[in-house]
């Protein structure tokens, strides 16, 4: 397996297959430590400054290091310091660094109980193939799709922790298919976001943004389609429905939720090829204590707490209704003193704008047009931005009446 990553297949092919052997690969101090610790490898771990020599009696330790490691990409996202909530947080890690080491490096224990590696090699992924060229062997593949993307990604873990790091050549498309020109001579199987002439096993749809992954094998492999679960909990809210009307008198509450709660509605909602991300915090939305809309928003783009920004990952509404433009409701709600404040007491910190993105050629979006300012138009998608804030609730439901709530839906007119 090159470039093994969280060594996913490993895992797989541990559980559920009898190989003669498992060789792995990859070149980053995250897998590298992993690999290390899973078949002996000492890469010399050591704090990489004064800054970090506290880190020291941990990497001391064998057993220790890959969980060392693995708290540290968490830890990392809140290094430097970037506002009141990254301080809170990094704060939090220091004080219960220990318990959560510890925490870690159970779940380490219980995950290699389930996880054979008989060889780790550090370094190119093709001299690794090529050190490996027998006639029993199966050339597994999922390479990094961008260039440098591992060093972009482990770039503050590399500024943290110093080792014996291997030599290699960049993953571009270029070399990616020099190495897949020598792999198809032999037994294979390739993950790739590209449309190659190989034999197809499969297709992951992604949706949104996110690349499709393409698996190619030679091997007498069945095609199949995959069943992904969702990790869902139904609930017994009734739906605004066309009988019912929406006044600048109606009642709005808010209710945050589970993800398996809102994952529910997106299912049952939203297009089937979308790939569901959780948010960290989801919200139904009632209209006199019936279901209508639902807010998922995350913390994770566009700066975040530095900008002073939060990124609505997901916004929808029931289809039962006899408004045409609910989801201007919504997005009228969206920008209230309300969902202000429910946002600052969630992530413990000042918010003054909310981005959210619709994945569209189209010029502008119709849904976000009129409430929501056009920010960036990207190649598929258009990123949209309003001000926090701006609004009451009372306000919101007065303004969206005069200008969308008269305008019904063509099976409430029929």
């Amino acid at each position: 397996m090159g470039c093994s990553g969280n060594f996913t297949f490993e895992q797989l092919v541990s559980r559920y297959a009898e190989p003669g052997a498992i060789l792995s690969n990859d070149v980053s101090l995250y897998t590298c430590s992993l690999g290390g610790w899973l078949t002996g490898i000492d890469f010399n771990l050591k704090p990489a400054s004064e800054e970090w020599a506290w880190l020291g009696p941990y990497l001391a330790s064998p057993e220790l290091r890959p969980a060392v490691v693995v708290l540290l990409l968490e830890f990392l996202q809140y290094d430097p310091l970037k506002g009141d909530y990254h301080r809170r947080m990094h704060e939090h890690y220091v004080n219960r660094w220990d318990q959560y080491l510890e925490e870690t490096a159970d779940n380490l224990a219980k995950a290699r109980e389930h996880l054979r590696v008989d060889q780790f090699f550090a370094g190119d992924v093709f001299d690794f193939y090529q050190a490996n060229d027998r006639c029993e062997t199966v050339f597994v593949s999922f390479m990094p799709t961008y260039a440098g993307g591992y060093e972009r990604l482990y770039k503050k873990l590399a500024q943290a922790v110093s080792w014996n790091e291997p030599t290699y050549s960049l993953l571009d498309d270029e070399r990616r298919d020099e190495i897949y020109d020598w792999i198809t001579a032999r037994d294979y199987v390739i993950y790739d976001d590209r449309e190659l002439d190989l034999p197809l096993v499969f297709i992951d749809r992604k949706g949104g943004s996110a690349r499709d992954v393409f698996m190619y094998s030679n091997l007498d492999l069945p095609r199949a389609m995959l069943d992904k679960h969702r990790n869902m909990a139904p609930s017994p809210w009734k739906f605004v429905g066309p009988e019912d009307e929406i006044t600048p008198k109606t009642r709005i509450d808010f209710l945050a939720v589970e993800s398996k709660v809102i994952n529910y509605y997106r299912e049952m909602f939203l297009s089937k090829d979308i790939a569901f991300v959780d948010g960290q915090l989801s919200l139904l939305v009632f209209a006199d204590g019936k279901l209508f809309g639902f807010l998922i928003f995350n913390l994770a783009k566009f700066g975040g707490a530095k900008s002073g920004a939060v990124y609505m990952l997901s916004d929808f509404v029931v289809p039962y209704s006899r408004y045409a433009r609910l989801s201007k409701l919504l997005l009228f709600l969206v920008t209230t003193t309300t969902i202000k404040q429910t946002l600052e007491e969630k992530f413990w910190n000042r918010f003054k704008t909310v981005y959210t993105t619709a994945f569209t050629d189209k010029p502008v979006s119709m849904k976000y047009r009129g409430v929501f300012d056009l920010v960036k138009r990207g190649e598929g998608f258009l990123n949209y931005s309003a001000e926090l804030g701006t609004r009451t609730i009372k306000g919101a439901l007065t303004e969206w009446t005069q200008k969308f709530g008269k305008k019904l839906t063509a099976s409430w007119t029929r």
